[in-house]
């Protein structure tokens, strides 16, 4: 195979340590036909080589800071590929179509591309796609139907700052072997779709900071191995919670910190069974807790925030009550069986806190 002058010129820019001249054209196709890892970090031009199709082992290829507009086709031929990072690629719009032909991609991470708008359908052709991230990515507003087809993804990320994603398609109730769902400052976010309640292995998913989430669908209580759920900050909207939530036996940390609209918390938050954590810090609106907190006999830190939410009773044989932060406090439980079961009931009877 022969390399053209402007390919020979490219790939010196982008391997400044290989310098190449007529005669050792050859050494340049040995190495990159060898080559595993590139990384390809501030380049000015507008476009990548063509001939990607040189890099057969290559493995992991990581993009930063570069002006180009586009990957070129050439990029699915890479069938040795295993990582993809992309970052600070400000004029890049989109990944080309032949994305979907690298079979052995595991891991595709996507940062800071602030003009970039969305996802070819062939996304979905990723067989062998265990994570997607993507943070700080302004204008995509939702993903394509067909990331329902990445039967081996494991965790999702959408999140960042100024993130632009305002809805997720129902096909994420696809993704059976999901374990992470991370949507942390999805500012934009009102809803989740009805089809969340399909991700059976889901065992964390992060909503802190989704500031216009207005409320959990009720398909939130099919969730049977989520172990952690955090809408800490969703302070603009969410109001109420679905009775459903008594449903997630697994879970063991709940957090609410921040949610300035949470009135109450259902009577069903009793059915936690396997519950440890209950963060309920900074809710202004919240202001007494559900009998049926006394049922939680695994909970072992409950954090509150005094001036917010009504003093009712007094605990005692509570191991230890620490601060945590100005007129919050947060409660560990301690002691023998016995004793923890019996401070837990007069949890809801509590007056005084004394430390």
């Amino acid at each position: 195979m022969t390399l053209s002058a402007d390919d020979i010129e490219l790939w010196q820019k982008i391997i400044p340590h290989f310098k190449c001249n007529n005669d050792s054209v050859d050494k340049m196709l040995d190495y990159l036909h060898h080559l595993t890892e590139l990384s390809i970090v501030k380049q000015k031009e507008l476009a990548l080589p063509e001939c990607f199709d040189l890099l057969k082992n290559l493995q992991y290829l990581h993009i930063d800071e570069c002006k180009f507009t586009e990957l070129p086709n050439s990029i699915g031929k890479l069938q040795n590929l295993q990582k993809l990072h992309i970052e600070h690629c400000h004029n890049l719009t989109t990944l080309s179509d032949s994305i979907g032909d690298l079979k052995n991609l595991q891991f595709l991470r996507i940062n800071s591309c602030r003009n970039f708008e969305k996802f070819p359908d062939s996304i979905g052709k990723l067989e062998k796609l265990q994570e997607l991230e993507l943070r700080w990515m302004k204008k995509i507003k939702t993903l394509p139907a067909t990331i329902g087809k990445l039967k081996n993804l494991q965790a999702l990320t959408f999140a960042g700052d100024k993130s632009g994603l305002v809805e997720l398609p129902q096909e994420i109730g696809d993704l059976q072997q999901l374990t992470v769902l991370n949507l942390s400052s999805c500012e934009k976010l009102n809803t989740l779709p009805e089809r969340i309640g399909d991700l059976k292995n889901l065992k964390k998913l992060n909503l802190c900071f989704c500031s216009k989430l207005k409320t959990l669908p009720e398909s939130i209580g099919k969730l049977e191995n989520l172990e952690e759920l955090d809408c800490a900050y969703c302070e603009k909207k969410l109001a109420t919670l679905p009775e459903h939530i008594g449903k997630l036996k697994k879970l063991k940390i709940l957090k609410f910190t921040g949610c300035k609209k949470l009135k109450t918390l259902p009577e069903s938050i009793g059915n936690l069974e396997n519950l440890e954590e209950l963060d309920c810090r900074f809710c202004n609106t919240l202001t007494t807790l559900p009998e049926s907190i006394c049922h939680l006999k695994k909970l072992s830190r409950l954090k509150i925030t005094r001036r917010y939410v009504e003093p009712v009773g007094k605990i005692e044989n509570v191991g230890e009550i620490g601060i945590v932060c100005h007129e919050t406090y947060e409660l560990s439980f301690s002691g023998s069986d016995n004793q923890t079961a019996e401070a837990r009931e007069k949890l809801v009877q509590l007056k005084y806190l004394t430390k």
